[in-house]
């Protein structure tokens, strides 16, 4: 069984991604992954600081299916730098293990995906696309091909 990532690739940046930021385990080439359990909870963090519409929130995170304005990029942008300062110290914001939060993440890593996924967006100048997809770790696909 695989797990659920919300994805932002980018497209043809004069530096790659991961040059643009310090080493981060979110960023796969030129493309950002985050679990999509912790992207889910961002978004309702957003909604409850009333940063950001969570319906316009889904709309920016599957964004092969829809066309964003500048003004609704913006305020996406502005949100995310407020949510990636409020949690760099936020030790409290530490989440408890469970079946949907497989690892407890302090608010600084958060901060991290955060500041991870509003760097492509920049670097990339507004163009990306937004997906989730189901990513499988090799020993998944092992036993599958075995099966």
């Amino acid at each position: 069984m695989g797990r659920y990532y919300q994805i932002f690739e980018t497209y043809e940046l004069e530096t790659p991604l991961d040059e643009l930021m310090l080493p981060s385990p979110w960023v796969v080439e030129d493309s950002v992954r985050i679990p999509l359990e912790h992207w889910e909870l961002l978004g309702q963090l957003a909604q409850q600081r009333k940063y950001f519409p969570y319906d316009v929130w889904e709309m920016v995170s599957q964004n092969e299916e829809h066309d964003l304005t500048y003004d609704m990029l913006e305020a996406f942008l502005d949100t995310l730098c407020k949510l990636e300062s409020e949690l760099r110290t936020d030790t409290m914001g530490m989440l408890q293990r469970s079946q949907s939060f497989p690892e407890p993440l302090p608010g600084s890593e958060h901060s991290r995906m955060i500041a991870a996924v509003r760097t492509a967006i920049e670097a990339g100048e507004g163009e990306f696309v937004s997906y989730r997809e189901e990513v499988f770790d090799s020993d998944d696909e092992d036993a599958s091909e075995e099966a």
